[in-house]
């Protein structure tokens, strides 16, 4: 092939650029969080409850399920061992405020969780809901990041 003129020279910098941006736009995930092929994200973070002092890890994975609905399995271990309390979500991963509803393994606790999107982070707090009485008991706080 011929090498291009400085015309066609021209013309292919000036196409490299929105080549480029097309192809990370195409090829990253949504703004900072880590995306799987069928759309579920990651985020990873900490949490505290009443029941230890210090914050402990926490990976949640969001799947979709519908128009900013999820299903969430949140991942962590405490007093050493490894737990998944799974449920559902609804908002934007992010921006704004995201919240849902998530039970134990054996479904006997339920617990809810609220977080506001800034800077990238989603901090917020949880809350088990009591058995009879329906009413939500602060247990902690949660800070998830993608």
């Amino acid at each position: 092939f011929a090498k291009p003129g400085p015309r066609g020279a021209r013309i292919q910098r000036v196409m490299r650029l929105p080549t480029a941006l097309l192809a990370a736009a195409l090829l990253l995930p949504a703004a900072g969080h880590a995306a799987d092929g069928d759309g579920r994200r990651t985020l990873t973070g900490m949490y505290t409850s009443g029941y230890q002092d210090r914050p402990a890890g926490l990976r949640a994975v969001f799947t979709p399920a519908g128009e900013d609905e999820w299903t969430v399995v949140f991942h962590f271990t405490r007093g050493g061992q490894k737990h998944e309390y799974r449920g559902t979500a609804a908002g934007n991963l992010s921006s704004g405020e995201i919240s849902g509803r998530v039970e134990t393994e054996g479904g006997d606790r339920t617990f809810t969780f609220r977080c506001a999107f800034k800077g990238g982070k989603c901090k917020g707090t949880h809350a088990e809901v009591g058995r009879r009485s329906g009413r939500e008991r602060e247990t902690g706080t949660l800070t998830l990041k993608g």
